[in-house]
């Protein structure tokens, strides 16, 4: 037995020594929930996990997270030894596919460890947030409106849509008029190639912009980016 392959398995057995009643519960709760080992490998996964993925529990027990998920592989890896260098929780949120279409989840990250304090595995709890950022999405374009109704009726002037944005939409809206593409931003800012990619596409729809050369015009015209020269 390799190394890597010893770890899983103590891990697993690790795993399997907790409590029952709180495995019933992470097995039948209303969100997905899932356990997974330092290598990716999944010790765990509940029905409601299972099900968002297409498929059973024991459709995924042993496999790779990696192979899940290939978009986040270095952004969880990057999450996964922060977790174990500083031996706290996370929260983040992703841009996920799964059967059911392109999803938004809120999750939070917490390291497990062993009665000697060494990290073991990692914990993840998400939350389907779709509805809630569609909603804020409809909310953000319909205050823009009243904003800028209000600003061009007293003043006369155009409101700076740009304010409007997100510190990260702002981030992923700078790199993409500077040329970088979503694959480079994801790993400068440690984010998935598809969450880039929404923050960017989410900028665009709040400037009211429809390609990638309004954007760069957009960015020289307000001096995003310097003209070169």
């Amino acid at each position: 037995m390799n190394k890597r392959s010893y770890r899983h398995g103590k891990a697993a057995e690790t795993f399997q020594q907790g409590d029952e009643k709180y495995r019933l519960f992470v097995e039948n709760a209303g969100m997905p929930m899932v356990y997974y080992a330092l290598d990716g490998r999944f010790l765990f996964i509940n029905t409601f996990a299972a099900q968002n993925l297409g498929g059973k529990p024991e459709d995924f027990v042993g496999k790779s997270l990696y192979e899940i998920v290939p978009d986040l592989t270095e952004e969880i890896q990057e999450r996964n030894r922060k977790m174990v260098e500083l031996g706290t929780a996370q929260k983040y949120e992703d841009v996920i596919e799964v059967p059911s279409g392109t999803r938004w989840y809120s999750t939070i990250a917490q390291p497990l460890k062993d009665k000697y304090g060494k990290v073991f595995a990692i914990q993840v709890i998400s939350y389907d947030i779709t509805e809630l950022k569609q909603q804020e999405n409809a909310m953000n374009t319909l205050s823009d409106e009243f904003a800028e109704a209000a600003v061009e009726s007293i003043e006369g002037a155009t409101p700076d849509k740009y304010e409007n944005l997100t510190p990260r939409e702002r981030e992923v809206f700078q790199l993409t008029a500077m040329g970088y593409d979503r694959a480079e931003i994801s790993e400068r800012l440690f984010i998935s190639p598809r969450t880039a990619e929404a923050h960017r596409a989410s900028a665009m729809r709040k400037l009211g912009l429809r390609s990638r050369i309004d954007l760069i015009r957009y960015a020289l015209r307000r001096g995003i980016v310097p003209l070169e020269g």
